[in-house]
């Protein structure tokens, strides 16, 4: 059985695309389309996709053009501790964005979230 009969069959939760396909998809349209029909079929098979590798902006904006539905990488968040990474997911996202909020204000920036961010619309 292929890869892809493997992936039809196993009961995953999500679909991760594959950090060395990201990482060439602004210089490569065979990766670029090889991300897209990977998130195409995450999504037929009715399960989220999450992008790892994203370093940067650019990375970013084709990766929601795409429709993928997460993304991981240094451009949304450095590796965090465990402990902080307990304290983010225990906000609610109005906390997340509210620049009064405590929790939010002691952070620097964007860098000290978790390495992963929803980027669905």
């Amino acid at each position: 059985m292929s890869s892809l009969g493997y992936l039809k069959h196993l009961p995953v939760e999500y679909i991760k695309i594959d950090g060395g396909f990201i990482k060439d998809m602004l210089k490569d349209a065979v990766s670029k389309d090889m991300v897209a029909a990977i998130n195409d079929i995450g999504h037929s098979m009715g399960r989220p996709t999450i992008a790892e590798y994203v370093e940067n902006e650019a990375m970013l904006r084709a990766l929601t053009t795409i429709g993928v539905d997460f993304v991981q990488g240094f451009h949304v968040g450095r590796p965090a501790l465990w402990a902080q990474n307990v304290e983010f997911l225990a906000m609610t996202q109005e906390e997340m964005l509210d620049p009064t909020f405590q929790r939010v204000r002691d952070l620097k920036d964007i860098a000290d979230y978790p390495a992963w961010l929803s980027i669905s619309p």
